[in-house]
């Protein structure tokens, strides 16, 4: 497990090998990429589909009409300040929730579990938000970390290999922003990574840790955090 301490909330990465289904029953409700959920229906067969948000994911998700839309969902299904939302997805979902999150009733509670790469070994800590508005790309956001992190390293069996392989590349950034091992040692580590045994989560894992020190040291980006935004 990881601590993440943060000026706004301490946060927890956990790292699990099965995944607790009867877990996500305690969430009010569920928003998930409508595509992790057709591939891996057997873990949410057990929850009522009312408790679940389908999201077809692509960039249109991230503006505010689509927030708005969500809202308007939660406000139906009668959310409240103690309410509590799971989000699983990559970074499109975590944009969507945490920023919904962060406004409703001045702010609720909520959980991620991460499904790509890119969001397993980058975007799930730091708190960030993003959202589209007009023709102006991330314009819109806030810092609302989530309660805690779940990472299921069996989510990704089922990436392209052209979303697995961009998320590689940020894992290797980051790495490399670190410089503790040889250039040619950090890109055959993670040439190498497997999911086929702990290898791969072992990655994650010291990934998630080099942010960790960055962005407990420059939260809001005002200084080193910039280093991650390199290339």
């Amino acid at each position: 497990m990881i601590t993440v301490k943060s000026r706004l909330k301490d946060y927890d990465v956990e790292f699990v090998d099965t995944l607790n289904v009867d877990g996500l029953n305690r969430f009010d409700l569920i928003v998930v990429d409508e595509n992790v959920l057709d591939m891996h229906h057997d873990l949410f067969k057990v929850i009522d589909s009312a408790f679940i948000f389908q999201v077809e994911v692509d960039e249109s998700r991230k503006t505010l009409d689509y927030a708005s839309t969500l809202l308007e969902h939660m406000v139906s299904r009668g959310l409240n300040k103690r309410s509590v939302i799971g989000a699983i997805g990559g970074g499109i979902i975590q944009d969507l929730v945490g920023f919904v999150a962060n406004i409703y009733f001045r702010g609720i509670k909520w959980e991620y579990y991460p499904t790509t790469l890119l969001a397993m070994g980058d975007s799930c800590i730091g708190g960030k938000t993003s959202i589209n508005f007009k023709a102006h790309k991330n314009i819109l956001g806030t810092f609302y970390p989530p309660e805690r992190i779940v990472i299921y390293v069996p989510f990704l069996s089922s990436l392209p290999e052209k979303d697995y392989m961009s998320g590689l590349a940020e894992v290797l950034k980051i790495n490399l922003v670190d410089a503790k091992q040889d250039c040619a040692e950090i890109v055959e580590r993670s040439k190498s990574a497997s999911l086929d045994d702990k290898s791969l989560r072992n990655l994650i894992y010291d990934t998630l840790v080099i942010k960790r020190d960055i962005i407990e040291e420059d939260e809001f980006d005002t200084g080193r955090r910039n280093q991650l935004n390199f290339g």
